[in-house]
């Protein structure tokens, strides 16, 4: 069966936006994408199981036909290789199928055939978190915004919550998001608190940078509190690579004007596949 190759590049729009406003040009074989009757999306593969071949999702179908056959391990995302890429769709609803094949299988396992519903013109983030349930649609918030005033000093941060408790249990717990602030050394909030399938929108991560040349990445602390249904909160605890309980706190780079997911998943209880944010950069 034929494989279709092209998807939409953010890179493109924004190249095109930026150079054409007084002469028309023109790329051959380009994929032009009609707000009008199409959307795009991201399939973000977040089912909490063990990354290894046997589990890679090798084949991706949207409404019957193929448009991805390569291998996606868990907690990544298609299409790959770049960031600002994005499959197209037709706007309403559509099919999506994921299939394993073991190594050396003549045949594709079908393992999810679910159907989205997607608006013309916006660009969504899809989240599989579970063979047998719907996946989680997000607004990808294209295109992003800077913030007035702190354009040469932040970048962007889009915290999700995709933590589960045990096999089969999506958490139901709130989990705030805080980093250190690197003036006053304070723990802040990075946006609202979010249930289990939700997410912050894009925060800016304001950032403290040396004088003069900008470095390329600069290191930004994380923590999490859990909040309770009174609003009280505490840090949350997680079961670490040695099996113990302890707080959660991680760091990530942040460079300037990027944007990032921050996809936290895995198990609050197993130090196997255990709770951590998962990165992956948007723009």
């Amino acid at each position: 069966m034929k494989v279709l190759k092209y998807y939409l590049s953010l890179a493109v729009i924004l190249f095109i936006t930026a150079s054409c406003t007084k002469h028309d040009m023109t790329f051959t074989g380009q994929i032009k994408f009609d707000p009008a009757t199409q959307s795009a999306f991201q399939l973000h593969y977040f089912v909490p199981i063990l990354t290894a071949d046997s589990n890679y999702i090798k084949m991706v179908k949207l409404n019957d036909e193929i448009i991805y056959r390569t291998n996606i391990a868990t907690f990544n995302a298609a299409p790959s290789g770049a960031v600002g890429k994005f499959f197209y769709a037709p706007k309403g609803k559509s099919n999506i199928k994921l299939y394993f094949r073991k190594e050396s299988a003549p045949d594709y396992t079908l393992v999810y055939d679910k159907d989205v519903t997607l608006d013309a013109g916006v660009y969504y983030n899809i989240f599989v978190h579970d063979f047998n349930k719907e996946s989680v649609i997000i607004n990808n918030d294209y295109p992003y915004t800077k913030d007035p005033i702190h354009q040469d000093s932040c970048g962007y941060v889009k915290f999700y919550n995709f933590m589960y408790d045990t096999v089969n249990v999506p958490t139901t717990l709130k989990l705030q998001y805080k980093r250190q602030d690197h003036f006053t050394g304070q723990w802040v909030n990075v946006g609202p608190p979010v249930a289990f399938g939700e997410c912050t929108g894009w925060q800016p991560v304001i950032v403290k940078r040396p004088a003069g040349v900008i470095p390329g990445n600069i290191r930004v602390d994380y923590m999490i509190d859990v909040i309770d249904a009174a609003g009280n909160s505490s840090t949350l605890r997680r079961m670490n690579a040695s099996g113990a309980y302890a707080d959660y706190t991680d760091y990530w780079s942040c460079q300037i004007g990027r944007h990032y997911h921050h996809i936290f998943s895995g198990y609050r209880t197993d130090k196997t596949i255990r709770a951590e944010v998962r990165l992956f950069t948007a723009w």
